[in-house]
C-alpha cells in the first residue's frame, strides 16, 4: 500500500512537470500535493504495521509505579502493574457499587468504568490515616486537658466557696457573739428546769431568740453581698415574728412604711430592740402592734402593747422604766396600753 501511494505521487509529479501550463486549471499546487501524498504514505505504513503504534501496553502497566489494572466486567485483570494486588470477588462487587472502598487501613480502591471493563487503581492513604490518628490523639489530649482544667476549676470554686462561707461565718459570729452566748445560756437554763409550764414558756422565748438571730444573720449576709436591706426584707422578719409570737400568747400586728433601704447597723438595732420588747412582754401582753417608718428621713420604731385589766394593774412599771434606756415608754390607763417609741435616724433637716 505505501508503494502504491508512492507511485501515484511520482505520476502526479511527472504530470505536473510535463504540463506546467495546466497549473492552476486541473492540478493542485505541487507543495500541497506532495504534503498530501506524504501523509498518505505514513498512514499506509501505520495501517499495515510497518510503524508500530498503541502497542506494549502490558509492559507499560507492568512497570508503572501506580498500582493500577484494567479488568473485564467480572473483575478479571486484563492489564496490571507489577505491584497491583488481585481484587477478591466480594470486594470487587462492593467496589462496583460504591466506586471507592477501603481495602485496609492504609489503602483505598477506586474504580472507573471503561468500554471493555473497569480501570481500578489503589491510593495509599497511610499519611491520611496517620493524620487522622494524630488528630484523634490531639483531641483526646484536649479532652484530658479540659477535664483536668474543669477539675481544677471546680476545686478552685469549691475552695473559694469554702473561704467565702468561712468569712461569712466569722463576720456573723463576730457581730452576733453576744446573742449566741445569750441563746446558749437560755438553753442551759432550759435543761436545768423541770417545771413543764415554765419549760414551755422558756422554749417559746428561745424560739423568738432564734428568729431574731436568723434574720440578723440574713441581714449581715445581704450587706456582705453588697445589696440593700429593703423594706420587704424587714417585713419578712416581722411576718416570721408574728407566726412565732403565737406560741407565747400575744397576737402581733405590724406595719412597715419604708421608702429607702436600711443600713445593716440600723437593721440590727431595730431587731435588737424589738427582740427585747417582745421578749419582755410575751408572757403578759394580749396583743402587740409594731410600726416602723422613715417619714421625712427619720427612722422611728413604735410598739404598742395591749393588756387585760388584771394584768395591766399588776404590771411592774418601775423595773420596766429603768430597763427602757433610750426608749420613751408611756402608759395609757384608760386604754390599758403601753407604748414604746424610739428614733434611730433623725430627720434630714436636723442631721
Amino acid at each position: 500500500m505505501p508503494l502504491a501511494v508512492f507511485f501515484a505521487a511520482v505520476i502526479y509529479w511527472l504530470g505536473y512537470w510535463r504540463f506546467p501550463e495546466a497549473n492552476g486549471v486541473g492540478f493542485i499546487e505541487l507543495t500541497v500535493g506532495i504534503s498530501w501524498f506524504t501523509v498518505l504514505i505514513w498512514e499506509s505504513c501505520i495501517e499495515i504495521g510497518l510503524i508500530p503504534v498503541n502497542t506494549r501496553y502490558a509492559d507499560f502497566f507492568h512497570h508503572a509505579t501506580v498500582h493500577m489494572q484494567i479488568t473485564d466486567p467480572d473483575g478479571r485483570p486484563l492489564l496490571s502493574s507489577a505491584d497491583a494486588e488481585p481484587i477478591p470477588s466480594d470486594l470487587f462487587a462492593e467496589l462496583k457499587k460504591k466506586k471507592t472502598v477501603s481495602a485496609d487501613d492504609d489503602t483505598e480502591l477506586h474504580l472507573y468504568p471503561l468500554n471493555c471493563g473497569y480501570a481500578v487503581w489503589e491510593e495509599d492513604v497511610r499519611n491520611l490515616a496517620e493524620m487522622i490518628a494524630e488528630q484523634r490523639l490531639n483531641a483526646e489530649e484536649l479532652r484530658e486537658g479540659n477535664t483536668i482544667a474543669r477539675t481544677e476549676y471546680l476545686a478552685d470554686r469549691r475552695r473559694a466557696q469554702i473561704r467565702e462561707k468561712t468569712r461569712l461565718y466569722n463576720v456573723i459570729s463576730s457581730a452576733l457573739q453576744g446573742d449566741f452566748d445569750r441563746l446558749r445560756a437560755m438553753v442551759d437554763a432550759l435543761d436545768a428546769t423541770e417545771d413543764p409550764s415554765l419549760r414551755r414558756d422558756m422554749l417559746a422565748r428561745i424560739n423568738l431568740e432564734g428568729v431574731f438571730l436568723k434574720r440578723a444573720g440574713n441581714a449581715l449576709m445581704i450587706s456582705e453581698a453588697g445589696e440593700k436591706i429593703t423594706g420587704e426584707e424587714t417585713e419578712l422578719c416581722f411576718a416570721e415574728l408574728k407566726e412565732n409570737m403565737r406560741l407565747c400568747g400575744p397576737e402581733l400586728d405590724y406595719n412597715v412604711r419604708l421608702t429607702s433601704p436600711l443600713s445593716v447597723e440600723e437593721t440590727l438595732s431595730v431587731y435588737s430592740l424589738l427582740r427585747e420588747i417582745s421578749g419582755g412582754l410575751a408572757g403578759s401582753a394580749r396583743s402587740l402592734y409594731v410600726l416602723l417608718s422613715d417619714a421625712a428621713g427619720a427612722l422611728r420604731l413604735s410598739v404598742t402593747a395591749c393588756f387585760d385589766d388584771a394584768v395591766y394593774s399588776a404590771f411592774p412599771r418601775g423595773p420596766l422604766l429603768r430597763a427602757a434606756a433610750g426608749l420613751s415608754p408611756s402608759f395609757d390607763d384608760d386604754e390599758r396600753t403601753l407604748s414604746f417609741f424610739r428614733t434611730f435616724r433623725k430627720e434630714a433637716d436636723d442631721a
